[in-house]
Parts: structure tokens; sequence; C-alpha cells
């Protein structure tokens, strides 16, 4: 037993070596300079040059960024926790043959590759005059089909008598909903709020696409002023990705108990 727990251990530190290799890799090049980032072989022991974090943030408008980011993605994560909540409680409470066909639809939508709905989604924008805007970095996103499919497993583990005890008492879905399910549903939301908000924090190609004016850009798209014509400055790029990538491992750090339990309680895992 000492020995496979002593090899399941060793195994976990394998995994999480490799998985932060990529990350500490990033931070080496932002406190090094581009001869050292540059050298065979190359080395993963920084220099420590910790000017180039003040050059990075005086390169770009990361104020005007990180309000755009915070923006967008603040209001992307409450229409998408109203809509992925109403949309599962229907489709896990609903009693009509319908219920199951539509769910199927949704989850088909998961294994549709975001390239190909690129062009459609943005000559819709573009009849809607969206170009340049916040609703068109927002609405295309406002719901997502991992979102519903959460919640939907999530709220069809509660036990059907509650719904028709709360129905006797004189409530109504919504009265079930507000007062029965909401309460318990801290993990679930906090899980399709924390991903809705990672996938807005770092959504690129979409604002790259129908945006060109910098007081519009989110953070990600604004990564590409640290990219010139003649060519990339790797440590002041990789002090930018650093700056930006901070907030994000923080929150995910903070809330991953609730992605867990959230995941558990949904089944969706097994």
């Amino acid at each position: 037993m000492a020995g496979r727990r002593i090899a399941f251990h060793a195994l976990l530190a394998a995994g999480l070596v490799i998985l932060l290799l990529p990350f500490w890799w990033v931070l080496a090049a932002s406190l090094s300079s581009t001869s050292h980032l540059l050298s065979f072989p190359q080395s993963l022991i920084p220099q420590w040059h910790f000017a180039v974090y003040a050059a990075a943030w005086a390169a770009a408008p990361w104020a005007r960024y990180f309000g755009n980011t915070l923006y967008i993605s603040g209001v992307t994560v409450v229409a998408t926790l109203v809509t992925s909540t109403l949309a599962g409680f229907a489709l896990a409470y609903s009693r009509t043959r319908l219920a199951p066909i539509l769910f199927g639809v949704i989850i088909a939508t998961l294994f549709v590759p975001q390239e190909t709905t690129l062009i459609p989604l943005y000559l819709l924008v573009a009849r809607l005059g969206w170009i340049n805007t916040y609703a068109g970095q927002i609405v295309p996103w406002m719901a997502t089909a991992f979102g519903v499919l959460l919640m939907r497993q999530f709220l069809a583990g509660y036990p059907s008598e509650l719904a028709d005890a709360a129905a006797i008492d004189g409530a109504t879905g919504l009265g079930f909903l507000r007062w029965v399910c909401l309460p318990n549903m801290k993990p679930a939301l906090v899980t399709v709020g924390l991903f809705s908000f990672l996938g807005s924090w770092s959504s690129f190609l979409w604002p790259l696409l129908i945006t060109d004016n910098p007081a519009r850009r989110p953070i990600e798209v604004g990564l590409q002023t640290f990219v010139s014509e003649n060519g990339i400055n790797y440590p002041l790029y990789s002090a930018a990705a650093i700056i930006t990538v901070i907030p994000v491992v923080l929150l995910f750090i903070w809330l991953q108990r609730y992605i867990v339990e959230s995941v558990a309680r949904s089944g969706i895992a097994g």
C-alpha cells in the first residue's frame, strides 16, 4: 500500500510539473533579457529583471483594457446565469415530450466548432450595426450550452416531490425556483459564472474580428500592442501576458471548491 501511495503521489507531482512548466517558462521569459531568452541551450532560470513589468504597464492603456474586459465579462456572466438557470429549470421539470428533444439539440451544439459559426454570426452582428460595440461582444455569448447542461443536471437531482409539494402550497414554477432551488444552487451558479467569465476574459478571435477601435477592445486583443512589424519583444510580451492572467488564476483558485462540488452533484463526471 505504501508503495502504491508513493507512486500515486509521484505521478500527481509529475503531472503538476507538466501543467506548471508553460506558466513558469512565460514567467521566466518576462524576467529575462532577450539575449538570455534566445540563448542555446535555453535556461529556465530567470534573471529577475522586474523593470520589464513597469515597461509593459506603460506600453499599453491597461486601465481601458481592464475596464472593457470587466464590463464585457460581468454582463456576460449575469446574462449567462439567468438564461442557463431558466432554461435548465424548464428542461429539468418540463413534462412535455419536446423537452428531451430540445435538450438533445442543445447538447449537440457542444460538438459544433465555434469557428464554423463565425461567418454567419459576423454577418448577423454587422446587419444589427454592432461592429465596434460592446453589444456585439456580449449578446452572442449570453447563453451557453454548457451552462444549460450543468444547470439542468444540477436541478434534475432535486426530488420531483419537492416541486409537487410546492405546487400544492400554491407556489408557481418560478416561485419554486426562487425559494427552493436557488438557495441551494450556489455551487452550480459559481461554476457556470466562472466558466463564462473565463471564456469572456480570454476571448480573442471574436473581439479581434468585430472591433478595430482600442476603446472597445478587451485585454486579450490589447496584447497585440506588443506585436509589431519588427517582431515581438518576448520579455515585454511575456510580462504583459502575466499581467492579464494573474486575475483569472487568483479567481480560479478562490472558487475551485465550488467547481468540484457542482460537478460532483450534477453527475456530469460520471
